[in-house]
């Protein structure tokens, strides 16, 4: 693999089409994969955990006020139906 910095200190700007502007075009089915990994990972998680997530990426009760309120009417649901 070559390395990201030259020996002069400069980036190598090698790209997989050198007429293409912005982003490399060859990482967006890179990200794409990544971000179905992650969204597979969340929805495999329980209302609970994905609340207790929440809390311990921006702390407790702070952020995200409508996926709180989403997740605490889906939480409320689930209780009614339990019982």
């Amino acid at each position: 693999m070559e390395p990201l910095v030259s020996k002069r200190g400069k980036h190598i700007r090698q790209r997989q089409h050198p007429t293409a502007k912005g982003r490399r075009p060859d990482h967006r089915k890179q990200r794409q994969v990544q971000a179905n990994d992650r969204q597979r990972i969340y929805d495999g998680l329980t209302v609970e955990q994905k609340i207790a997530q929440l809390d311990e990426k921006l702390g407790v009760g702070v952020g995200a006020k409508k996926q709180r309120e989403r997740l605490a009417q889906q939480l409320a649901s689930k209780k009614e139906v339990s019982q």
